[in-house]
């Protein structure tokens, strides 16, 4: 008698995950839809992970050990490729997935076979705080060009998707692997989140973002420059420049930057209008959005709080081409001006 193919594969790597393992493992084993293997794969611990995994003896459970630690990104891959099931769902050691998890992404993929990725809302751990992400395919891939549209541990993956593309994991990158993968994913397929919390998510000092803060955002403004190629964008040194300030509101961007931003984004709109990528008008509304949000910071950056007031500031003031007038009450423009038209200069 042949027997059905596996539903699920849940894939967890773990690399000295004691502290909270047993309340990630026990949450999938709780699961109400119970289809699925569990393949679990050790990077080399050197605390009682191992110890805590073995604990548990249901039959479910594949534990599998890296000769050495490999990192997160090449032990996901080789998750993947263990994976048996038709639906790959990852789970991080540290976090916990409410019992229903699984059976409703299982059931939404099954009546969305277009759908290659599939997400959900996600609670922080003893918070209130609840992470919406964008649902609809059209709002994740806006989302997408500035930041992750999913929180990793709440994906399912449909395996044959991924297969028939050739997508794996970029070794690449270490610690935004998830985020440059839907990002490549959605030149294939749709992605979708599931607007329901069925993940909690936990917040500690020892996460990657916490620890490597300044490789992951070099890492992020890498993905983000990446998206210009559906736009059939290349950008110069200076425009990307542009592009990372513009999409991230970053506050030491120059006068120069500033400048450019309207040419830049007029060349994005062209652009997506020829390519049709993004949806409009959210596609230029977003960036519109972004350019006011950037202008603010640069208005605040520089007219407020000055060290010398000058005519020179106030011909700025009224005259550059980001109109930082408009952003300031009456009352305090009227300070602004006293004190250019008669030199005042601040303590220091």
């Amino acid at each position: 008698m042949e027997t059905s193919p596996l539903k699920v594969s849940v894939v967890m790597p773990v690399y000295n995950g004691e502290s909270y393992i047993k309340e990630a493992i026990t949450s999938i084993l709780y699961q109400t839809f119970i289809d699925f293997e569990f393949i679990i794969i050790n990077d080399g611990s050197t605390d009682a992970s191992v110890r805590i995994i073995e604990s548990f003896k249901d039959k479910r459970i594949r534990l599998i050990h890296n000769d050495q630690n490999i990192g997160l990104t090449a032990t996901l891959n080789k998750g993947i490729d263990l994976a048996k099931g038709e639906y790959i769902a990852r789970m991080d050691a540290d976090d916990v997935s409410l019992e229903e998890r699984l059976a409703k992404q299982v059931t939404f993929l099954d009546q969305n076979p277009d759908i290659g990725v599939c997400g959900t809302w996600f609670k922080i751990i003893n918070t209130n705080q609840i992470i919406e992400r964008p649902n609809s395919f059209e709002d994740i891939k806006l989302h997408l060009l500035c930041n992750n549209a999913f929180g990793h541990s709440t994906v399912m993956m449909r395996k044959s998707f991924l297969k028939n593309f050739g997508l794996l994991y970029n070794i690449d990158y270490r610690y935004a692997q998830d985020y440059e993968l839907w990002v490549r994913c959605y030149a294939f397929f749709r992605l979708a989140n599931i607007s329901e919390v069925l993940v909690l998510y936990r917040l500690h000092n020892n996460q990657m973002t916490e620890t490597y803060g300044d490789v992951v955002d070099n890492e992020k403004y890498t993905i983000q420059l990446l998206q210009l190629q559906y736009l059939n964008i290349v950008p110069a040194v200076e425009e990307e420049a542009i592009h990372k300030v513009l999409i991230n509101n970053y506050l030491n961007a120059d006068k120069v930057v500033i400048q450019g931003i309207p040419s830049w984004i007029k060349r994005l709109k062209v652009a997506n209008k020829k390519n049709r990528i993004f949806a409009e008008p959210h596609f230029s509304l977003m960036l519109d959005t972004c350019k006011q949000e950037v202008y603010s910071i640069y208005r605040k950056k520089k007219f407020r709080n000055q060290k010398i007031y000058n005519l020179f500031l106030l011909h700025e003031f009224y005259t550059s081409a980001t109109q930082p007038y408009r952003w300031f009450e009456v009352g305090y423009q009227i300070k602004f001006v006293l004190k250019c038209l008669i030199g005042w200069k601040a303590r220091v």
